[in-house]
């Protein structure tokens, strides 16, 4: 009996399609984990996890229509994770003050890190000292928490949310002068954790911030 070519032609086209799925699956996860070293100081997140998702959702239709549920499941899994990731990777991305403060909110949800901004930290030039809160302080949006000192001038950090004060970073406070060394990442001020987070979104993102500057 000869094999009937259609069914040949479908089968095959099946397995071409299972491929796809588990390739463009590998693709997404390794996006996921590129994403997740980047350091803290990028502060955008790039497109290509945006157009991985575009890509997934299209090989996962493509998949629903085949006879393996466990590649569906498998991709279906995959999609919401990668989704809930890129959510949380841009509510991670770093927000500035008008006053050239910088909040990086951690993976919780509810608390954050605290800073003070390259431009900032230029502007001052070499800090010879620096105030800060107590933990289990309370601090307020847009009020001083903190003084840094340098050897042009004295400037007050303003708090770019309300909420209590959780560490303060001791070793930056006993060696000022590192503060310009690395000033939105090692150079951190305070964590805290925030009062109303929604109220980080007001705040500029770091294109945003850049513009800022430039018209100042």
């Amino acid at each position: 009996m000869q094999p009937d070519a259609s069914l040949f032609s479908q089968a095959h086209r099946r397995v071409h399609r299972h491929k796809l799925s588990v390739i463009f699956l590998h693709l997404h996860l390794s996006l996921k984990v590129t994403l997740h070293q980047l350091p803290s100081s990028v502060t955008v997140v790039p497109r290509f996890l945006q157009m991985s998702m575009i890509f997934a959702r299209s090989i996962a239709a493509t998949a629903r229509r085949s006879s393996h549920p466990a590649i569906v499941n498998r991709l279906t899994y995959s999609m919401t994770n990668a989704r809930n990731f890129s959510v949380k990777t841009v509510c991670l991305a770093k927000r500035f003050t008008k006053s050239h403060e910088w909040i990086h909110m951690a993976e919780d949800g509810k608390s954050c890190t605290v800073g003070i901004s390259k431009y900032a930290a230029e502007a001052l030039g070499d800090v010879v000292y620096i105030e800060l809160p107590s933990p289990g302080d309370e601090v307020t949006a847009e009020e001083a928490f903190g003084t840094v000192e340098s050897v042009k001038s004295a400037s007050d950090v303003l708090s770019p949310v309300s909420g209590t004060i959780t560490a303060v970073n001791e070793p930056l406070v006993e060696k000022p002068a590192d503060l310009s060394k690395d000033p939105e990442d090692g150079g951190w001020l305070v964590k805290l954790e925030v009062a109303d987070t929604a109220s980080v979104d007001g705040l500029m993102d770091g294109p945003a911030y850049a513009e800022y500057v430039e018209n100042l």
